[in-house]
Parts: structure tokens; sequence; C-alpha cells
């Protein structure tokens, strides 16, 4: 408690930035997982909704490469294929997929495309880049061709072009463009917000304890916050893989069988 008296407004502004900055110091954080987004990130522990949502760009695109849907519908559901086959591979932020530009983000070399953002384009100041995967580099060359040419009305850089043919995609729009479709095609409950914590969920379920590597392709500055958010995550396929190791070296250092004669049972050598 303050004193009442005694001290001037700047010296009780300052007293009280520092008790704030102890105070978020000292207390837990609430970055991570809500409840919500808990129970959302659940349904990929199902490994046939895993299938159907890391799919889901290749069914939609033979949906648009059959020529039955009208042009409007094409289109957005091609914005939702680009999407989400960069999400998978570069799990960034809205704002950061639905302000990409090409040379400027998207940058075109020899093996295919690079997406990078400055520190300054990212929200937490650290600076982004992916060498994308040639799956990926295929969707955004037929993309390129078959989609964003048809739509393009003037000079921009957008890769995600908004209706009037020049400016960006709103981030909204985009967004939930690809709620509706991942709901409507693999009934599946997701926000694309949620791609940064989906990607965390199914790496560190496949490879416990690798939060540094996670940590490399989110752009996190600690480890800290990937530990706090997702430790309770990988708790099943952690136990799995140790289960795994001692189950292989019981097996490994089993006594040898002898034709035609059981072996007895040996009491482990004592240390020395």
């Amino acid at each position: 408690v303050l004193p009442k008296s005694g001290l001037s407004d700047s010296e009780v502004t300052a007293i009280l930035q520092r008790m704030r900055k102890i105070n978020s110091a000292v207390s837990p954080s609430t970055e991570g997982l809500t409840d919500k987004n808990h129970e959302r990130i659940l349904q990929f522990e199902s490994e046939a909704a895993v299938g159907r949502f890391l799919n889901l760009p290749d069914y939609l695109r033979k949906l648009i490469d059959s020529g039955k849907l009208p042009i409007s519908q094409k289109h957005a559901m091609a914005d939702v294929v680009l999407a989400l086959e960069i999400l998978f591979f570069a799990p960034i932020r809205m704002k950061n997929l639905s302000g990409i530009e090409l040379d400027k983000n998207l940058i075109r070399h020899r093996d295919g495309y690079m997406l990078v953002f400055k520190s300054d384009e990212v929200k937490n100041k650290e600076r982004l880049n992916f060498k994308l995967p040639p799956e990926t580099c295929a969707a955004i060359d037929w993309y390129m061709k078959f989609i964003r040419s048809e739509r393009v009305r003037g000079e921009t850089n957008a890769l995600f072009i908004g209706e009037d043919g020049i400016s960006l995609k709103a981030q909204s729009t985009l967004a939930n463009q690809i709620a509706k479709k991942v709901k409507e095609h693999t009934g599946l409950k997701f926000n694309a917000h949620l791609i940064r914590h989906v990607a965390s969920f199914l790496f560190l379920n496949k490879v416990p304890g690798g939060h540094h590597v996670m940590r490399l392709v989110l752009g996190h500055k600690s480890v800290e916050t990937l530990v706090r958010a997702y430790s309770g995550a990988e708790s099943k396929s952690a136990h799995a893989l140790y289960d795994g190791v001692i189950r292989d070296l019981r097996t490994r250092h089993a006594p040898v069988k002898k034709r035609g004669r059981p072996v007895k049972p040996s009491a482990p050598e004592k240390p020395d």
C-alpha cells in the first residue's frame, strides 16, 4: 500500500509502474491455451481429424480444378487452399498471412519460394524466414497462374487480393473463409488464429520435448512460452516414447534362448 502523503504524482506513477513490472514477471502467464482453444485443440488428438485437416487443400483444389464452381466461389476457395497450404508449413499470424506481398514477403528463388518477414512486420519483433517445401511452392505457382491472374485489375503486389482487384484482402474476410471451409469439409471447429497452437500441438505430440524447434518455427523469443502452454499436451506422447525406449532396452538385453533349452532367468549383474 502506498503512503497517502509525501510522494509526488510522478513518484507514485513510477512506483506503480515498477510494481506492475514485478507483478507481470512473477504472475503466471495467460499466454497460451484458453479453455475454448484447448477444447478445439483436443479435436486434433484424432488421427482421422488430422488427416482430414492436413489433406483439405488438395481436396478443395480438386473441386476447383473440376471447373464446376461459380467464379466467385472458385476464387474464395482458392484463397483458402493457398492460405492453409502456407500455414501448414509457415504457421504465421493472420495479420502476416493476409498481408503477404510478392517480392517483399514471398520471394522467388531458384529452388522455390522463401517467405520472409522483417522484425518490424512481426508482433514480437522477431524476424521470420521460411523456405517453403516443394508442394507448397507448386500450390503457389498454381494459384498465381490460374487464380490470381484472373483477379488482378491493376498494379499490385498483394498475394491475396481484395474485391477491388488491387488492395490486400481483408484479414477478417480471409479468416472467416478459412474457418467456414474447414468446418464445412472436415467438421472441425477451427479458426486461422489457432494455427500456431495446432502446429505446436501436432509437432510436440510427435516430438515430445521439441520446444526449441517450435520456438524457432514460431519465432518466440524464449522457449518458456511454449513450455507453459503445451507442457501437458505432449505428456501422452512423452510417456509412449519413454515406454518404447525401456521396452526396446529390455528386449535388446534379454537372455538369448538356446535351441531346445529354455534359458533360466538370471539376476541382474551387481555393480562392482
